[in-house]
């Protein structure tokens, strides 16, 4: 936030202070007390809403990331809150999440430090899953990272475009008929029944398909009885398959946001090294020695850690893919 913005906003005699890191305006530093585990919640701490404010209504986290925006003062009313905590060992952050530079930068500052990342309300900005694996500490999750789209589609070519199997064209958006005037009118019942059958086909092939991605066992059981707009939400959490590095793993399934009032289908993402099946490889090397299969593993290995270092995503999984088809070799080799 440049001086101008403060000056607007009239917070010009609350900053600067430790505990708040501005993006906007260079490369902050982390204060000593926070190079612990932490939480991060994106998209809150500078708007109130329905007379709480952001930073009084989610008191877990330890960070909130916003623009910062300002509504009637809300913005000043959450950093007074926030300065007023006792013993305050929380940081607001004001970024642009859709600028590159913010987020590369506030990646560096934060890298490896979250547990737990979620993302406020239906529409909360959305860093794509590196950036989300960057961020999180192994074994970390992040929930509600992907926004529900307003976008308007008509029936027949979503319809289309799930016969024809092409479902990264779907988004989430809302569905209408169009008449021969190009007028959008509500979905029948029939058109409903229909397109939720063909989107429960297409999370079946897509599920079956996915490496990293899938649906809770017990949650995909139920599928059957899933309204369209599950099966839009339960597919879109599906599609992030191809963007996910090697060392995430996400599952679809009924989840409560801190700030919902109820469950609704979700993608949970979860930060783990790949697995590279040790055991199998030690018994080969016991019975076979380090042939030339097995230097092959040690190398495609090593270079799927570079693609994680360097954040290179498809090579990685395509790494990944070649291992384990290689290290099927060795499973068959141990079997015969």
């Amino acid at each position: 936030m440049t001086a101008e913005l403060r000056s607007r906003y009239g917070i010009n005699d609350l900053l600067p202070h430790e505990n708040i890191l501005n993006f906007h305006v260079g490369v902050p530093s982390l204060p000593s007390w926070a190079k612990k585990p932490l939480s991060l919640l994106i998209g809150a701490g500078d708007l109130n809403q329905g007379g709480v404010l952001n930073l009084e209504r989610f008191p877990s986290f330890d960070v909130y990331a916003c623009y910062p925006w300002d509504t009637n003062g809300s913005l000043r009313a959450n950093i007074e809150y926030f300065l007023s905590l006792p013993s305050n060992t929380k940081l607001l952050c004001f970024l642009d999440l859709e600028n590159v530079e913010h987020i590369a930068t506030f990646t560096r500052v934060f890298e490896g430090r979250f547990t737990r990342i979620e993302g406020y309300g239906p529409h909360s900005p959305h860093p794509t899953p590196a950036v989300l694996a960057d961020l999180l500490a192994e074994g970390g999750i992040a929930s509600n990272i992907f926004e529900r789209a307003a976008n308007v589609s008509s029936s027949l070519m979503v319809k289309e475009w799930l016969k024809n199997l092409y479902p990264s064209y779907i988004g989430m958006g809302h569905i209408f008929e169009v008449d021969e005037k190009g007028m959008y009118t509500p979905l029948s019942e029939q058109s409903t029944i229909e397109l939720a059958a063909l989107f429960r086909d297409a999370i079946r092939q897509v599920n079956c398909s996915n490496m990293q991605i899938h649906v809770e066992e017990d949650y995909f059981d139920m599928i059957d009885t899933w309204s369209l707009s599950t099966c839009q939400t339960v597919l879109a959490g599906l599609l992030f398959e191809k963007d996910t590095p090697v060392h995430m793993i996400g599952t679809v399934r009924s989840f409560q946001s801190s700030w919902a009032i109820e469950c609704s289908p979700e993608l949970i993402y979860t930060k783990v090294m790949p697995n590279f099946y040790p055991t199998v490889l030690s018994n080969y090397v016991l019975r076979y020695g380090e042939d030339d299969l097995v230097v092959r593993l040690h190398l495609i290995r090593q270079k799927i850690l570079e693609d994680i270092s360097t954040r290179t995503t498809y090579a990685g999984k395509a790494k990944y893919n070649t291992y384990r088809r290689k290290l099927q070799q060795l499973s068959a080799a141990l079997r015969s």
